[in-house]
């Protein structure tokens, strides 16, 4: 071999070395920087899904988490909804939109909700649970009945002594204030009535400055109410939270409207903590409940404990008439008679939101009530 190409081989072999010297050095360096940028990548990733994680989200637990809930209470179970949708709470509060709102007569920052079957059971002994001492099927009121012309009014019969110390004992509410010229309107929303209607009566209430109780069932604003759960409609909670708005109360009507002396402790516990939680849900926050109206008015000495315990203010009344039933309704000048002859000191008046007749005499009756010297007071005053 020529010396000439023993330089040329050698020259080759040293350039390859080189190549491959240099092809290692790049090696090395390119292995940190895809290192950092994986580990940037990961970083950026996990900010992103803790960001997801911690967004604030409010949802509405299911009835099998709801306080008081009882796997054995069959009875409630079955018409129990189950429903996670999300509840967006009001944009603004009662004191934005309504500064003379009267506050709830119970601090929030005090309120628990609902109370869990263990903090409220045993019921001592000695508590009645038959409810015939107190209301056989449902609560009457006693007679009152006003002088049209005179405006005197007589009581012509009234619930035993026995039977309003015990009501008094418990909190519970039949007259209220009797000694003076006032009384109170409220309204159940059962049955059929609807956002419509309820907001015909918030017209009125509004152009009179009066104030006023609502009582809601579950079927309100759950309708029909099944055990698959239905999503609240937004009517409902609407006039639900202008209800609030407009500085009126909100009370609860249990949630399945059953008798409720006829239930096991568990289920009675169960349709008021239900009822809590549909309101809440149908609000957009923890509404401090304190009146509480048993259906059909009956009620026992159980119940009373119960519903005391629980926090609440059973609420009967001292004047109704047959206004319940939408297909049957009564003439209206006849039923504004009813009801001008019913007032009396003290009168808490049942009303039907679903009655076309209430609604047309309510303006002419609360007229008559200021016309009389009566101040028609909410039923926490």
């Amino acid at each position: 071999m020529t010396e000439e190409k023993k330089f040329r081989t050698s020259n080759q072999s040293r350039k390859k070395v080189r190549r491959k010297r240099n092809s290692s050095l790049w090696l090395l360096l390119l292995i940190p920087l895809i290192i950092g940028l994986g580990v940037a990548l990961g970083l950026t990733v996990n900010y992103i899904l803790n960001m997801r994680a911690n967004k604030p989200q409010q949802t509405i637990a299911s009835d099998a988490t709801l306080p008081g809930a009882d796997s054995t209470t069959k009875a409630a179970e079955s018409t129990a909804p189950d429903t996670t949708e999300e509840v967006i709470p009001p944009e603004t509060t009662e004191a934005e939109t309504t500064p003379e709102a009267t506050e709830p007569t119970q601090p929030e920052d005090k309120f628990s909700p609902t109370k869990s079957v263990d903090e409220l059971l045993p019921v001592p002994d000695g508590i009645v649970r038959d409810g015939d001492e107190i209301s056989k099927g449902g609560w009457y009121g006693g007679k009152f009945v006003r002088d049209l012309k005179t405006g005197e009014v007589k009581c012509e019969w009234d619930r035993t002594a026995a039977i309003i110390s015990m009501l008094n004992k418990y909190g519970a509410i039949y007259h209220k204030n009797e000694d003076q010229k006032v009384c109170y309107l409220t309204f159940d929303c059962g049955g059929t009535s609807d956002a419509e209607m309820v907001g015909e009566i918030l017209d009125i209430l509004k152009e009179k400055n009066v104030k006023a109780i609502f009582f809601i069932p579950g079927d309100f604003f759950l309708y029909p109410l099944n055990k698959e759960g239905e999503a609240i409609r937004e009517d409902r909670a609407a006039v639900m939270r202008r209800i609030v708005e407009e500085g009126h109360l909100i009370g609860s009507h249990t949630y399945t409207h059953p008798q409720m002396p006829k239930l096991s402790d568990e289920e009675f516990i169960f349709q008021l903590n239900t009822q809590q939680a549909r309101i809440d849900a149908a609000l957009g926050y923890a509404y401090p409940l304190s009146y509480y109206r048993p259906p059909e008015g009956a009620t026992s000495e159980r119940d009373l404990y119960l519903a005391q315990k629980m926090g609440y203010h059973v609420t009967l009344w001292s004047y109704a008439y047959l206004d319940w039933n939408a297909s049957e309704q009564m003439e209206v000048g006849e039923a504004l008679t009813k009801a001008k002859i019913g007032l009396h000191d003290g009168c808490v008046y049942l009303l039907h939101a679903l009655s076309s007749t209430n609604r047309a005499m309510l303006g002419d009756l609360i007229d008559y009530m200021k016309d009389q010297g009566y101040d028609i007071r909410r039923i926490d005053q």
